[in-house]
């Protein structure tokens, strides 16, 4: 569903790199991490060091986009969506894997970011539990009945002789 790099547009390479940044290293320099989150060529350009660490940040990002795509899967898979609504999930998608950047124990009860994950939990909840729709579920699945049988033993050919 959504990728590190899709977390660079709406936010910005800055923060990112301000938040995946491991502890007790300096903040990583902005262009360095979206070049690395971007799978640029960065060796040559920025110290062995730094590159080293971006990749750690990197890590960061991927788990939280994990996550996140992992959280919106399970409603979503299935399920035939239109292009409003992946985009839809896709904002949300991008709304929790942010909010698992942050410490999410420190944000203020009004800070936005805590706002927009639990806007995303919420809808996520609201159609797990069917009082929102999502999509058009997909034959076989979405509690749709399915059936299944042995192959046929007895047929009009190998009965034919006992008539």
């Amino acid at each position: 569903m959504i990728a590190p790099a899709d977390l660079l547009t709406p936010h910005g390479a800055r923060e990112l790199a301000q938040l995946a940044t491991p502890e007790g290293v300096p903040t990583l320099d902005p262009d360095l991490l979206a070049a690395v989150v971007r799978g640029e060529e960065v060796d040559g350009e920025w110290d062995a060091e730094d590159i080293a660490q971006a990749h750690l940040a990197l890590a960061t990002l991927q788990a939280a986009v994990d996550t996140a795509n992992a959280r919106i899967n399970r409603v979503a898979l299935g399920r035939v969506l239109s292009a409003d609504e992946q985009g839809m999930l896709h904002t949300y998608a991008l709304d929790i894997a942010r909010w698992r950047l942050y410490d999410d124990g420190q944000l203020p009860e009004l800070h936005p970011v805590l706002l927009r994950y639990r806007e995303a939990v919420r809808f996520l909840e609201r159609v797990a539990d069917g009082r929102e729709p999502l999509g058009q579920a997909t034959a076989g699945t979405a509690g749709l009945a399915q059936a299944s049988a042995p192959v046929r033993q007895f047929d009009a050919d190998t009965l034919a002789a006992y008539r």
